[in-house]
């Protein structure tokens, strides 16, 4: 139950940060994501590959956590990671300009 709780708030906690970071990376001076995001932006049932692309992040983050045995406060970090990326990508954060 604890743990959990743990790799909830984790993942909260870190998706918002990585959120920021993609955010302040993505409309630097670098536009680390805009080719990416422009490909993207041409596809036309965006859901479904925001769904796919979760659905990708998450196996390769349980992957992650067996290979390297992380905990679950790292492996909320992970999910967070990967939850935000997937976001920017599709072009749906929570930053907003």
């Amino acid at each position: 139950m604890i743990d959990g709780l743990i790799c909830l708030v984790a993942t909260i906690i870190s998706g918002l940060i990585f959120e920021i970071l993609f955010y302040a990376l993505n409309n630097s001076m670098l536009m680390l994501f805009v080719p990416i995001q422009n490909s993207i932006a041409r596809v036309k049932n965006k859901k479904t590959l925001k769904y796919i692309l979760y659905l990708i992040f998450l196996c390769l983050a349980v992957q992650i956590k067996g290979i390297f045995n992380l905990n679950y406060l790292y492996f909320g970090i992970c999910l967070g990671f990967f939850y935000s990326f997937s976001d920017m990508l599709v072009g749906e954060s929570i930053v907003k300009k």
